[in-house]
This record gives structure tokens, sequence and C-alpha cells, in this order.
């Protein structure tokens, strides 16, 4: 009766780590559900001045802030932050790599040193992008002046 007993305890022990397992299993699946819903926008610039765009924008994608200063207005506002130069893309590319965001839009709402980081990263992500010429005229007041 005791060996019965020990028996059933221990499938009992074995049927409920299985159980966990499987339910660590679903969590995983649901997160990456989740994930997948709503598409990943990379934002550089979380300052006062963004607050609204990121307002509208959380309500259908996953918001990743990029920002060079950590107490900038919208840190919170973001679904993920990061405090990293705008100049540093392969560090960029490689925090969001590691983390397994595969961003479908790159934006800078405001400045031309996100503009070109942005630029950057949509290249290593494959995403179009500014052609190179384009962007040297764009920001060179000099060659936009010769262009116009």
């Amino acid at each position: 009766m005791l060996e019965q007993g020990q028996q059933l305890q221990k499938m009992f022990q074995i049927a409920h780590l299985a159980y966990q397992d499987q339910n660590k299993k679903i969590l995983k699946i649901g997160q990456k559900i989740l994930m997948k819903k709503k598409d990943i926008i990379v934002l550089f610039g979380c300052g006062f001045y963004q607050r609204k765009i990121i307002r509208k924008l959380k309500k259908k994608f996953f918001i990743i802030g990029i920002d060079e200063n950590l107490s900038c207005y919208c840190r919170k506002k973001v679904d993920y932050f990061l405090n990293l130069k705008f100049i540093n893309t392969n560090n960029i590319y490689k925090s969001l790599i590691i983390k397994k965001y595969h961003p479908s839009i790159i934006i800078s709402p405001n400045s031309d040193k996100g503009f070109i980081a942005a630029n950057k990263l949509k290249k290593r992500f494959n995403l179009q992008s500014v052609n190179s010429n384009a962007m040297r005229v764009f920001f060179n007041k000099i060659e936009l002046k010769k262009f116009l």
C-alpha cells in the first residue's frame, strides 16, 4: 500500500512539473503573439515635443524610444526605452536584436541628427531608406542651395 501511494505521489509530481513546463511554453507563445499583434516603431527622440506623436502611435504600435538624455520627457511613455547616442547606430542595432525587436518603421520626427541615425538603422534592418546623396544635399545648406 505504501509503495502504491509513493508511486502515485511520484506520478503526481511528474504530471505537475509537466503542467508547469507546458504553462511556461504557453506564456512564451502568448508573449510572442502579443508582440506580433502590434508593429514595432523605433522613434528617435523622446522629448517634450514628441509627446503627441507617441500618444497617437501607442494606440496601434509598440514604441521603442531612443534618446541621448536619460531624463527625457517621454521616457516612461514609450513601451521600451534606449538611452544611447544617436550616432552609435551599431549599439542601437545590437540592443534591438538582442531583445528580438525587428521594427517595421523607424522615424525621427524632429532632428537632422536623429534622421541620419534613423536612415542608417533602416539600412541595417533592410527597410526603405533615403539615398545617401539626397541626404547630403538635404542636410548641407551649401549643397541644397546649389540644388535649388
